[in-house]
């Protein structure tokens, strides 16, 4: 197993660079842990609209995003962990157990009472502490996750708490579960300790070497955060058609562009830019 070191907290780096990743032609198994900063992070085929409220997170400085892999929208910043596996696919459907155990077994060992819970997302005590998401491409599997360790979960619920019932989208939904953060069970753990008992046991048995990103990597995942992961066009201008219902105004829009609205018909063909907002009641 290669274990890849990065200490950059951009959230667009890391989700560009877990697409090279997922690309390169390896066989190698790759494990990567990183943070980022405040960020909310919707799934491929998400109304992020809808899961995120958007201009709440500008206005808090909360990075927006899309990432590669489907599933539920997610929450990250310097008090969550994550972890990415790139490794060989066997054609075999969904794998979620094959990367979700040995994390449940790593907490349980460090005390937390933790179990898998809906498909991809581990609890304890009834209460989500991780989720997950996976892609597929060719013969390769990027499995990736969050660890609430120490999150801030009154910024999780106030900007990404499942998407809003005033929406209908053909997006995919989240489906919002109660959260807490492991720091409950794991008292006085900072986070460096924390990335040191996760290495260790997803790593156990293995081979393992460890390097940093070489300047090449860099560069590479730097060029694609910038020219795909940051931009518009990949956060909003993916989005699927939704509907918009709120007090006597209906808006539908198709990958992040109004092509109806019966309040304000001049406003048809424009783009829904929270950098740029039309106006704060179309988000």
């Amino acid at each position: 197993m290669l274990y890849l070191s990065c200490d950059t907290l951009d959230p667009y780096f890391h989700l560009a660079l877990e697409e090279l990743l997922l690309a390169a032609e390896t066989k190698e198994e790759i494990l990567l842990l990183w943070r980022s900063r405040s960020a909310v992070i919707c799934g491929r085929y998400q109304n992020i609209y809808a899961e995120a409220d958007v201009l709440a997170a500008k206005a808090a400085g909360v990075d927006v995003a899309r990432r590669l892999t489907g599933g539920g929208t997610v929450y990250h910043d310097e008090g969550n962990l994550n972890y990415t596996i790139l490794t060989d696919y066997d054609g075999s459907g969904s794998q979620y157990d094959r990367f979700l155990m040995p994390v449940v077994r790593t907490l349980r060992q460090l005390g937390v009472p933790a179990e898998t819970g809906r498909i991809c997302d581990i609890t304890a005590d009834g209460k989500k502490i991780s989720g997950s998401a996976q892609k597929v491409s060719g013969s390769r599997i990027l499995h990736h996750g969050t660890l609430l360790l120490h999150a801030d979960l009154t910024a999780l619920r106030r900007i990404a708490n499942g998407a809003r019932e005033e929406y209908r989208s053909k997006g995919v939904a989240s489906s919002p579960w109660p959260v807490t953060n492991l720091c409950d069970y794991l008292p006085g753990m900072t986070m460096e300790d924390f990335r040191r008992a996760i290495l260790m046991g997803l790593t156990a048995g293995k081979d393992v070497t460890t390097r940093s990103l070489t300047a090449e990597e860099h560069q590479a995942a730097q060029a694609l955060a910038n020219t795909k992961y940051r931009t518009w066009d990949w956060i909003y201008g993916k989005n699927p058609e939704y509907t918009l219902t709120r007090g006597d105004m209906t808006l539908t829009a198709k990958h992040g562009v109004i092509t109806e609205l019966n309040t304000a018909p001049g406003l048809i063909g424009c783009r829904l830019d929270p950098d740029a907002p039309i106006d704060a009641k179309y988000f």
